[in-house]
């Protein structure tokens, strides 16, 4: 029996489209999976220091990819890939009673939340927040103050670093889907 190219062209198709659904499929069940792993801790949290959840998951994801043993190469560590000096700045802040572990996950998600907070105390705008969670505070009172990134001096007209405004854009992104999908 002899198949006619059009009906194998269609065949292929066919196959190829549903091969797509698959892939598409296993990829967004496997990410809500590990997303699922920490939603209880980051819920917690996340409550705790009044940031929503959703955000949290979406720098979780852009940072480490929810690796829990994640290290930069500038010296960000776990799940949030906070630098040791963000770290240590945060735990005095909250005068724990105990030692925390960066790459604890716990640990790692709760001073991640506390200073989310404390930046959100200082710059009041999510655009401003990430910023600074990304770039340092620093670089964010600096691009306030300049004509040619802010024209009022309180929000950011232009992000001048292409990794910070990468940063920006890839968080939103999933902030946006995990305000849909995560319950």
């Amino acid at each position: 029996m002899k198949i006619s190219s059009a009906k194998f062209l269609k065949f292929l198709f066919v196959f190829c489209i549903i091969l797509l659904v698959l892939v598409i499929f296993t990829v967004f069940v496997s990410n809500y999976v590990i997303v699922k792993k920490y939603t209880d801790k980051v819920e917690f949290y996340s409550n705790s220091y009044e940031i929503d959840k959703n955000l949290v998951l979406a720098i979780i994801k852009v940072e480490s990819n929810f690796n829990k043993d994640a290290k930069s190469d500038k010296g960000a560590y776990g799940l949030m890939q906070l630098k040791l000096s963000t770290f240590d700045f945060i735990k005095e802040k909250e005068k724990l009673s105990y030692e925390p572990d960066i790459f604890n996950e716990s640990d790692n998600i709760m001073l991640g939340c506390a200073y989310l907070r404390y930046l959100f105390t200082k710059f009041n705008t999510l655009k401003l927040v990430l910023c600074a969670y990304n770039a340092g505070e620093g670089n964010v009172a600096k691009w306030l103050s300049n004509k040619n990134y802010s024209k009022d001096g309180k929000n950011l007209d232009k992000i001048p670093f292409n990794e910070t405004r990468n940063y920006y854009n890839k968080v939103i992104f999933y902030y946006n889907l995990y305000k849909k999908v995560v319950r």
